[in-house]
This record gives structure tokens, sequence and C-alpha cells, in this order.
């Protein structure tokens, strides 16, 4: 009996383990889908890939759904810091996205719906003043905005 449970015990623990990230770029690409190498099946798990310019540091990072990017999906500056964070959904562009510049500060929030700008926009100069917000309606923009201080008004956003 106690050797059952020890067995039981094991199989939970591994079975619980996280799974290990995978480089990106050791995985095949057929469009948009990525595969694993060893089965041509689509991958899921998380994965990495390392800079161009800098092999020794992570480049980007994200999660992978049957082949599909799935999730957050972050790419970072050679220091480190985060430079994009984008949300996917199946593949597709979906949720908010941010720009960083590599001193941490936000330059660009916007939001995507099915892969079209959907939602609040607001952009950031490099003194952190804010230079332009307002609301894309799926790709468009409309209501009121401010850019450059100066208000501008598009076709009212639907409610």
């Amino acid at each position: 009996m106690k050797k059952i449970l020890m067995l039981v015990v094991a199989l939970v623990t591994v079975g619980c383990a996280e799974q290990v990230p995978v480089n990106r770029d050791t995985l095949v690409q057929q469009g948009d889908l990525f595969l694993d190498r060893e089965t041509m099946t689509p991958y899921t798990g998380p994965v990495f890939s390392f800079m161009i310019d800098d092999t020794s540091k992570v480049g980007e990072s994200g999660f992978l759904r049957d082949g599909e990017l799935d999730g957050p999906y972050l790419f970072y500056h050679l220091n480190n810091q985060l430079n994009v964070r984008y949300s996917y959904s199946n593949g597709v562009l979906d949720g908010p996205s941010e720009y960083y510049s590599d001193n941490g500060q936000l330059n660009v929030r916007y939001s995507y719906s099915n892969g079209e700008l959907d939602g609040p926009h607001e952009y950031y100069d490099e003194n952190g003043e804010l230079g332009a917000k307002g609301h894309y309606d799926m790709g468009d923009r409309c209501g009121e905005w401010i850019e450059d201080g100066e208000p501008i008004t598009y076709p009212p956003c639907p409610e």
C-alpha cells in the first residue's frame, strides 16, 4: 500500500511540473503555425527566442497553443527591459498592447479585438507627456481625440 501511495505521489508531482520553455527557433514554422520538429504536430507550451544582437539574452517570450501565439507575448530591449507586450488569442492580436522605451517608460498603449485596433489608445512622448489619446473602433478612429494638445473629432464611436 505504501509503495502504491508513493507511486501516485510521484506521478502527480511529475504531472504538475511546469513545462520547460522551448526555443521558438527550434520549431518548424509553416505560415503562422509552429510545429514540433520531431512530431510535425502543432506545438503547445511556453516559448522563447534569443536576441539577434546578443544570443546570451532572451529577446522574446510567450506561449503557443496548438501552434499559434496565445496569451501575452513579450519582447525585450538589450538591457532586459520590457520593449513590447502583445496579447494574442488563437494566433490573432486580441487584447491590450504596450510599447516601452529602454528606460521602462510607457510609449504607447492600445488594444486589439480579433486583429483590429479596437478600444482606447494612448501615446506618450519621450518626456512622458501625453501626446495623443482617443479610441479606435475596429481599426477606425472614433469620437473625441487629443493629438499634440489639440482636440480632434472623428465620427462617433458605436455604443
